[in-house]
């Protein structure tokens, strides 16, 4: 059998013992450690629940090694499901209910072995709200297909030139857009996460990116930024608005996990203040860690640090390159050579752990995943790698990227499936991945394509309608002021 025929992302390690089937007629007897999801989506699938069902065991079995790891057996008489913890029995469930659905039309099962845990520890999506609109309930649906593909990280980009993307406590930030999430909804986002073993990574920008905040702070504007973007002045005033936004973040957190601070593509605009003497990129890094260090111990939280990697690298102050999570990023595979030494200058058996960002550019249209799979396939020699994040940059449409994070989102739990060519072309790999996406989006709600663009509302590019009654217009004054991803100098 063809694993890619029945489930995706594709499993590890998939065996069918001769050719058997087993009848399966929408009737189920499930025992033993049934998880949650299993039961929601057996009514989802209109799977019925009696005692003369087929048999489904759910067992714990210390055999299995990953706390996200499984072993599933299909015979014709049972299927048993093995795991050591909560997330195994999750992820098997999710994979257990693909074969179902693909398998109902025809009434039987493959009796199958499957022996299956990720590659990688975090696998992270991330969408951008600092240039267009997500609501609360279209991230609630983004969370559940990616709990649905064995997804566990939303990375929210909260901010950038164009949009501040949350209202904040006594902070002007985000009153003039419509569509920024409040503080309270970011809380209920993160416990809605949990319980499909989704954890929020925040991310705030603190040195570029920063045009939707001098917009309200004009004293705080440096200079431009990188491709026109605009950087922080770097004085105390500066520190203690991060420290404030980052306050009100951490707040709402959870006890542990990670905070994105951003910097990069920034330009260095120091102050004349005494007490900023002497200070230099590096240094910044620093006095940002330092500001978490003193938060964690205000909220008795463990929060680390993460940071782009940016263009040149980033620089750390030596006592802290164990402490704070770097992640390099590139999302075309025309810079395949760029990506591998990255990964040799990041990787290695005595170095900091890091993370890797492929994903979608904001000028990729057609979406893209072969740098992601590349990422995700080399980065499997190297023992410091955390995982890999899903870039989502400058839109809201996820709908008609969706093949591209479908892919994606496959490869980071599996980058090399059996049956998939490690490269082709373009047409027969979106032909081969597709043909399941279809599959997916037919059978489970989470992925259907009219309840996506219901739950998205405008198409919004770079902070500007793309599509409805204000097409062509700005989601907010700060975007105009950006039109371009610039900011415009008076």
């Amino acid at each position: 059998m063809r694993a890619l025929d029945y489930v995706w992302p594709a499993p590890q390690k998939i065996s069918a013992p001769g050719k058997k089937l087993c009848r399966i007629n929408r009737v189920i007897s499930a025992s033993g450690k049934v998880p949650l999801n299993f039961a929601e989506g057996l009514a989802e699938l209109g799977i019925k629940s009696s005692r003369k069902g087929l048999q489904v065991k759910f067992k714990n079995s210390r055999s299995v090694r990953s706390p996200e790891g499984y072993n599933l057996s299909i015979s014709e008489t049972c299927i048993t499901v093995k795991a050591s913890g909560e997330k195994g029995f999750f992820y098997a469930a999710e994979t257990l209910l693909q074969i179902f659905g693909y398998s109902l039309p025809g009434g039987k099962l493959p009796c199958i072995k499957i022996e299956d845990a990720p590659v990688h520890k975090v696998r992270a999506f991330m969408v951008d709200l600092g240039r267009s609109s997500f609501s609360l309930k279209y991230l609630k649906r983004i969370i559940r297909i990616m709990a649905s593909l064995k997804m566990n990280a939303l990375h929210l980009h909260l901010y950038d030139d164009q949009l501040f993307g949350i209202r904040l406590k006594g902070l002007p930030l985000g009153r003039e857009n419509p569509s920024a999430l409040t503080l309270a909804d970011l809380k209920d986002l993160i416990k809605y996460a949990g319980k499909f073993y989704v954890e929020i990574i925040p991310e705030i920008e603190a040195w570029g990116h920063v045009g939707s905040i001098v917009y309200h702070y004009p004293e705080l504007k440096g200079g431009p930024g990188m491709y026109g973007s605009t950087s922080f002045l770097i004085c105390g005033k500066t520190l203690a608005l991060i420290e404030e936004i980052a306050s009100q973040i951490i707040s709402v957190m959870p006890d542990s996990g990670a905070l994105h601070f951003g910097l990069d593509e920034a330009n260095w605009y120091l102050s004349k203040e005494t007490a900023m003497e002497g200070m230099e990129p590096a240094g910044l890094v620093g006095a940002y860690y330092e500001i978490l260090k003193k938060l964690n111990k205000k909220y008795r939280k463990k929060i680390k640090m993460w940071a782009w990697a940016d263009h040149g690298g980033r620089p750390l102050p030596d006592e802290l390159k164990e402490k704070i999570v770097i992640e390099p990023w590139n999302y075309w595979i025309r810079n395949r050579e760029k990506i591998l030494k990255e990964l040799k200058s990041y990787g290695g058996k005595d170095k900091p752990e890091f993370m890797m960002a492929g994903g979608i550019s904001g000028e990729q249209f057609r979406g893209a995943y072969q740098a992601t799979r590349l990422w995700s396939l080399q980065g499997m020699r190297y023992p410091n790698v955390m995982g890999i994040d899903i870039a989502f940059w400058g839109t809201n449409d996820i709908p008609s990227s969706m093949l591209s994070i479908f892919a994606s989102f496959g490869f980071c739990w599996n980058p090399q499936p059996e049956d998939l060519p490690e490269s082709a072309d373009y047409e027969t790999l979106d032909q081969l991945i597709g043909r399941k996406m279809m599959v997916w989006q037919l059978t489970f709600k989470a992925g259907r394509q009219d309840l996506l663009f219901k739950d998205m509302g405008p198409v919004v590019y770079n902070g500007f309608f793309l599509t409805g009654k204000r097409h062509g217009k700005p989601v907010a004054k700060t975007a105009d002021l950006n039109r371009l991803g610039y900011y415009i100098e008076e």
